[in-house]
């Protein structure tokens, strides 16, 4: 094994064993705790560890060592040289195959009062959570998620926004059985109430584009502030929903190769380097006088007399580790004590360098053969490939090179030659026996020196025939020929090619459309009439779930538990109801659904039928659709949560989010965190007096832009007389001239920067003046929303675009250029020089500290400036030079201004 080099990675500190004891030291750990490497070579690793850390220290350990966890994260206190303690955090990762534990530990600043505020437990794990390929999650005592990494937003498939701040992940769980996986059972739930460690626990996620993704959840508590719960807690996260399927289908087929292995006459064992049966299945059970219980676990020694054992143990071993051709013929002995001559074979399985098995084919004799032991010789190869081939349907037959027969078994010879065995031995093929001439264009073939394989049926029997050369000492002395007869498979693929046929044809002459849905809903099989009702090619079909066929997720709902119900009492299920096509109109029809007996698979039949008002009501369908779908306005339909239902094509445009991606989101969650839950209780409380809203909102786009616009709320659907439905349309607001101003600054826009910089080249060119651009890049902007939230994001944004408009002259353009960058123009400059000066002043401002809402807030800032005429004498060249420049500062790091000329 080869270790690796501590001194090259400065923060693993040392690698432990299973039992806890330190094997290799990092010299830069052991010089900051002031300790002999030779002190810490023999001791374990607990032993420096504070009393109050022991337990849950030796329970992370032990998580690791039985392979519960392969990765853990915990704190804990270590005693260095003067017999104070540090506090470390340490991230564990445990290497199965070589038993060994690799600990990364960093130092953190000491605690007072052993009292850890909740941002500061956030700051201390941010530094290595981004880099970790797990899901982190952080829970403080109010059970609400503080903290979340890159690996998490991936894995769930939400935004760090979506997460931060709430308890729960607004996704629907599942246990492996598909039962409902209840909110207070998640193991970060359960932890933060009992303190309870959770490994390994197995939960299904329905993301919000109908996918099903495995995690393995691990949960510890954090019982630092507090040592009665509620804790807080660090959940990781591991997707396994590949490990699972292959494990799932893995299971499939142990119980299929169980069941084959059960099934067939000849015994087989499996055994493993130590010689003790992992696998056995009930012929060689039965030829033992065991079950299979009794022998799994216990050595193959078990059927040999005390003297032999020895030896056949290294036999045994000798065999798989390739020192030997077998393993040795011994007397086997059955359970009653008689020895048991059974014809055997062995065969090694190698899965890799360190698993190696040995398995054993044995061959039981029939009554009237064991009444004749004599006839039976292990060491006549022929006898018992003759016993062999009695029991398989093969038939043999092997011809020298003049076209005589040398040898012949099988359970076919009757049918094949009609005569015996001993009548056809000697005899030449092509003239023994006449029910061969169909085939003897075949033997001719193969004595021409031809392999082939070929299917031929005969006196109505399949056989799979193949030819080829019998060799001798590389001398080729004739010919041998298989016939395996193939007629249950045969009849077995004909039924089934003909049921497909037929049932293609039903599916292609019927006038009822026909789906095949798998348990999850999924379409697996559509017929043609099925694709032209919903306005679909049959492919399209194929990629869809059954959910987008219906009107709303409520419809969908409701179908499902009322199919459900019918389905579970082998019944089916008929009804009507709107199905939505294509193109977003909507069809009326009768669905039957029916389970498929022995599938997971169910059979929907679906018919298009016309209502008493049909033209009329499809005519306003119709309409409708036109206006849902062309309409430049978002137009959402949703509960009286406000959770979408549905969202139109415009809402894209509008939010950034498609419109599968805003079902189930709620109208707050789109919130850019300039209204507070008054605002929406205020307008819940005008929609439940007078059925409507109507103002402006603060809204946050996808790409994390903050932007105003106008709400109309309208409730509907109040048949009972209480509304269950409402219709907001959302539309940009144009009263702030946002073509030409930001909103969330009060800057020009990128527009109107380009429209004044053309003015400012077109002076400047008359009059041969300097003017120059400055591009203006938030390096950490990221960071800052995920740190301190959207709001503080927006007001810090505000404040930077007020700190560059402070830095300037009147004459001068200060703009919002996009996103997390902002643009100046500088206009008519005395000389090249004053660029560089006012953009340092620029850095030196922008990057101190400033208060927002009682946090201290610290960009990250990139400059990139150009100067007319010298970096060029056209404004396109001049934004794309610039825009390099502060590129190419950026990549080296960022945080300082950057020239395009090279005298600065």
């Amino acid at each position: 094994m080869v270790s690796p080099n501590l001194e090259d990675l400065p923060h693993l500190q040392c690698i432990l064993d299973f039992q806890g004891h330190i094997k290799q030291v990092n010299t830069a750990w052991q010089q900051q705790l002031g300790i002999m490497v030779q002190h810490l070579l023999v001791t374990t690793f607990t032993h420096w560890v504070h009393s109050e850390d022991l337990a849950h220290t030796q329970e992370s350990l032990t998580q690791l060592s039985q392979g519960k966890t392969d990765r853990i994260v915990f704190e804990n206190r270590v005693r260095d040289i003067a017999g104070k303690y540090r506090w470390l955090i340490w991230v564990m990762t445990a290497s199965l195959t070589k038993g060994f534990i690799y600990a990364i530990g960093l130092e953190m600043p000491a605690r007072e009062q052993n009292e850890v505020r909740l941002h500061e437990t956030e700051q201390r794990y941010q530094t290595i959570i981004n880099q970790l390929l797990q899901g982190l999650l952080i829970y403080g005592v109010d059970g609400k998620i503080t903290a979340c990494n890159p690996s998490t937003e991936k894995i769930l498939g939400l935004k760090a926004e979506q997460l931060l701040g709430r308890a729960t992940w607004n996704l629907m769980t599942i246990h492996e059985d598909s039962s409902d996986f209840p909110k207070e059972s998640h193991p970060a739930a359960v932890t933060s109430r009992t303190g309870k460690i959770c490994i390994g626990e197995v939960m299904g996620i329905y993301k919000h584009d109908n996918t099903i993704t495995w995690l393995s959840i691990n949960s510890l508590p954090l019982p630092y502030t507090s040592k009665l719960p509620p804790f807080p807690v660090v959940s990781t996260l591991t997707d396994i929903s590949e490990y699972k399927e292959k494990r799932d289908t893995l299971g499939e087929k142990v119980k299929l190769f169980s069941a084959i292995l059960n099934i067939i006459k000849t015994g087989i064992a499996v055994t493993d380097a130590q010689g003790c049966f992992v696998q056995v299945n009930s012929a060689y059970c039965q030829m033992y006088g065991y079950r299979a219980e009794e022998l799994l676990g216990q050595s193959f020694t078990l059927f040999l007399p005390p003297p032999l054992q020895p030896e056949s143990v290294q036999a045994h071993r000798d065999f798989l580790a390739d020192n030997a051709t077998h393993s040795g013929q011994w007397s086997m002995q059955h359970r009653e004590g008689r020895i048991l001559n059974y014809p055997v074979t062995e065969n090694k399985l190698l899965i890799d360098e360190s698993k190696r098995f040995k398995v054993t084919v044995v061959t039981q004799l029939s009554e009237e053969v064991e009444e004749l032991p004599q006839l039976f010789d292990l060491t006549n190869n022929d006898s018992w490939l003759r016993l062999l081939l009695r029991q398989l349907p093969v038939t043999v037959l092997s011809i020298d090179r003049k076209g005589r027969l040398t040898f012949i078994e099988g359970q076919h010879i009757e049918l094949l030659l009609g005569l015996p065995v001993e009548k056809c031995l000697g005899q030449s093929i092509f003239e023994v026996s006449p029910r061969l001439t169909p085939l003897i264009p075949d033997f001719k073939r193969a004595l021409g020196g031809e392999s082939f394989n070929k299917v031929i049926v005969y006196a109505g029997v399949s056989f799979k025939t193949k030819y080829m050369p019998l060799l001798k000492a590389n001398e080729w002395v004739g010919i041998l020929m298989v016939f395996h007869d193939i007629t249950e498979q045969r009849i077995l693929k004909l039924r089934l090619e003909r049921s497909m046929q037929e049932l293609e044809l039903l599916a292609s002459h019927t006038s009822i459309g026909l789906m095949y849905l798998e348990q999850q809903q999924k379409i697996v099989r559509v017929n043609k009439e099925c694709a032209d009702l919903l306005g679909y090619t049959q492919t399209e079909l194929l990629k869809l779930s059954a959910e987008r066929l219906f009107r709303t997720l409520d419809d969908y709902i409701q179908f499902q538990q009322q199919a459900g119900i019918h389905l579970r009492k082998e019944e089916s299920y008929d009804t009507l109801l709107w199905l939505r096509k294509k193109e977003g109109t909507y069809v009326y029809g009768r669905i039957m659904v029916k389970a498929l007996s022995q599938s997971n698979r169910t059979l929907w039949l679906l018919e298009e039928t016309k209502e008493p008002d049909h033209r009329q009501s499809n005519t306003t369908v119709s309409l409708q659709a036109a206006f849902w779908s062309t309409t430049s306005d978002a137009i959402l339909i949703m509960d009286p949560l406000l959770r979408i239902l549905q969202a139109n094509p415009a809402s894209s445009k509008l939010t950034g989010y498609t419109p599968e991606e805003l079902v189930n989101k709620s109208l707050p969650e789109l919130n850019s965190g300039q209204q507070n839950s008054q605002f929406y209780q205020n307008v819940m409380d005008s929609i439940v007096q007078q059925g409507q809203w109507q103002g402006h909102l603060w809204q946050r786009h996808k790409n994390n832009m903050a932007y105003l616009c106008e709400l109309k709320l309208q409730a509907f659907d109040s048949t009972t007389g209480v509304a269950s439905r409402y219709l907001a349309i959302l539309s940009h607001n144009h009263s702030h001239n946002t073509a030409f101003a930001d909103p969330l600054t009060g800057l020009p826009s990128k527009q109107l920067f380009l429209h004044k910089l053309s003015k400012t080249h077109a002076l400047c060119q008359r009059n041969k003046k300097f003017f120059a651009i400055l591009l203006i890049g938030i390096d950490n902007m990221s960071a800052i929303n995920i740190k301190y939230g959207c709001i503080i994001g927006d007001q810090f944004l505000y404040t930077i675009g007020q700190i560059l408009k402070s830095s300037v002259r009147d004459s001068d353009t200060v703009a919002r250029y996009g996103g997390n960058m902002f643009s100046v123009n500088l206009d008519e400059i005395s000389k090249p020089e004053d660029a560089c000066l006012v953009s340092q002043v620029m850095l030196f401002k922008l990057t101190q500290p400033f208060v927002l809402q009682e946090q201290s807030v610290q960009a990250s800032v990139s400059i990139g400036v150009v100067v007319y005429p010298e970096d060029g004498t056209q404004v396109d060249i001049l934004l794309e030079r610039a825009k390099q420049t502060l590129e190419q500062v950026q990549t080296q790091g960022g945080g300082r201004c950057g020239f395009h000329s090279p005298r600065f």
